[in-house]
């Protein structure tokens, strides 16, 4: 139980991330938490923390996911690029060249879009 609340707090400070991205940053994370005293963990709970798999992560946190409430998504995909434009994974970019690039548009407002998008 202590190893589980000690994921959710490290999966919360993470921004939410799933647990594929979230395994390679456990450890880095748990020891940053507790050296600024944000986290208190017996040894035990540590070691269970560190050696978590991926698939792990996202068992142990489903319930929390379900519980936290889901950002609005402001943008969609228009119909005449749905199938023409490629989407890559953060796994899939092993074939960049220098000067390449790709951009998204990202809509960082709350749930209200009746106020400016950069609001607090």
């Amino acid at each position: 139980m202590e190893a589980q609340e000690a994921l959710i707090q490290i999966w919360h400070v993470s921004n939410k991330l799933c647990g594929k991205r979230l395994a390679p940053f456990v450890e880095e994370m748990c020891e940053n938490l507790e050296i600024h005293g944000y986290l208190k963990i017996s040894a035990a709970a540590k070691a269970e923390i560190l050696s978590v798999s991926a698939a792990t992560i996202d068992r142990t946190l489903k319930k929390e996911r379900q519980r936290c409430q889901r950002s609005v998504s402001h943008t969609k995909r228009g119909p005449l690029v749905k199938n023409k434009v490629p989407i890559r994974t953060f796994t899939e970019w092993n074939d960049v060249a220098p000067g390449f690039f790709e951009i998204d548009t990202v809509s960082h407002s709350s749930v209200d879009t009746s106020r400016g998008f950069l609001a607090p």
